[in-house]
């Protein structure tokens, strides 16, 4: 397959996640007032689909490594558009966390199918800028889709964004279904227990494996942060609308989408090492900004976008490289390696949804909070790969 064809068949899976977080987030308020609950309990919703996203990282690897990467998305792309059509009218919030569970341990296979096919294809600055046009094309989701689901929620009401949510999982099987090709070579051993005991020790004695896979835990953190609380600040403490919102969020993952492409263009000129230590950089000044935003009384739309917006540049600068850079010493167990880093992030992705939908307050400070904190550990987390570089 040519690099173009692959980059065309990864962006239907890329776009998944984004798809069933930045959709949601406009209904959010709307679905609360549906059910008669508060807004901090549809949050934790999305703590439910990153809990789901978290198991499917352990589950999709050692499964494409012994089935094949082509068997497994499509079998799955079909349980999540099951689950996408029936959360467009579930009969309480209780259902609607267990079918918003089954998007995201589903959705998950998406990142694991990419970075193992990645994997089989390419090394080095090829699997970088793989990875990080595939972020592109991901990147898209997040900024049509608020806009998308504001509107709709508004005109149409949020249970069309739910089908919406179906029917582009259809679509993707669809053309996975007629146009993907197998990648891997199917290991039978996959799924027997000691081996997959002797895979997981293997990364885990790995200090490049782990040194990159951790470097995105405070991106992941700070990103699943703003996908949480981002949607009630503006809407419910400043008084945004869902329509506005969609165009306010819109312009934050805009800095991803474009940050992205950079990131490709910069891989083979500037290495993963620049990357990661320049995405640190901007993710710890933008956490540091949100927090003096509320601490000298300043808050306002402006004051959380922005940041957000920078904090997202940063992340997409980071993860395609630390990605790359974990991954690579790895292809004759690449599903697996590409589960593990997934739990570690989609893991701090869940802490972070849950910790703030428990201490949601209606305010902007949670969440300022936490972006200070995560561009803190973003930070800290670049030393091990510049030690291990300078080795």
């Amino acid at each position: 397959m040519t690099f173009w064809r692959v980059l065309f068949l990864l962006s239907g899976l890329a776009i998944l996640m984004p798809l069933v977080i930045d959709i949601f987030l406009p209904s959010m308020p709307a679905i609360a007032a549906s059910y008669g609950v508060e807004t901090g309990e549809v949050q934790l919703t999305l703590a439910s689909l990153n809990l789901g996203a978290a198991l499917g990282q352990v589950i999709y690897g050692p499964l494409a490594d012994r089935f094949g990467r082509r068997f497994v998305i499509v079998w799955t792309m079909a349980v999540f558009t099951a689950a996408g059509l029936a959360s467009a009218n579930p009969p309480s919030m209780e259902w609607m966390n267990a079918l918003r569970f089954l998007q995201g341990l589903t959705a998950a296979s998406g990142m694991i199918i990419i970075r193992a096919i990645v994997r089989d294809l390419y090394d080095g600055a090829q699997s970088t800028k793989m990875l990080a046009y595939t972020f592109v094309t991901g990147s898209t989701m997040p900024v049509a889709a608020p806009i998308v689901g504001g509107f709709i929620t508004v005109t149409l009401g949020w249970q069309i964004n739910m089908y919406i949510i179906g029917c582009t999982g259809l679509l993707v099987m669809l053309i996975l279904w007629f146009w993907l090709e197998e990648t891997g070579e199917p290991d039978a051993s996959a799924l027997n227990i000691g081996t997959m005991m002797k895979a997981y020790a293997e990364l885990l004695r790995s200090k490049q494996y782990l040194t990159y896979a951790f470097v995105g835990l405070g991106p992941f953190a700070g990103l699943f942060a703003i996908l949480t609380a981002l949607s009630s600040i503006l809407i419910e403490f400043m008084g945004v609308s869902p329509d506005t919102f969609g165009l306010l969020f819109a312009a934050v993952m805009a800095g991803n989408l474009v940050a992205s492409w950079i990131a490709g263009r910069w891989a083979e000129t500037l290495g993963d090492t620049r990357l990661i230590v320049w995405g640190s950089l901007v993710c710890l000044i933008s956490g540091v900004a949100a927090l003096l935003v509320v601490l000298s009384g300043l808050s306002s739309p402006t004051g959380i976008v922005l940041p957000s917006l920078g904090y997202m540049v940063g992340f997409a600068l980071l993860i395609p490289a630390a990605t790359a850079g974990a991954m690579s010493p790895f292809p004759h167990i690449a599903g697996r390696a590409s589960s593990l880093i997934g739990l570690v992030h989609y893991g701090a992705g869940a802490a972070a949804s849950l910790v703030l939908g428990l201490i949601a307050d209606g305010t902007d400070r949670p969440l300022s909070y936490a972006l200070a904190v995560c561009g803190v550990l973003s930070l800290i987390a670049i030393f091990p790969v510049l030690a291990t570089k300078e080795k």
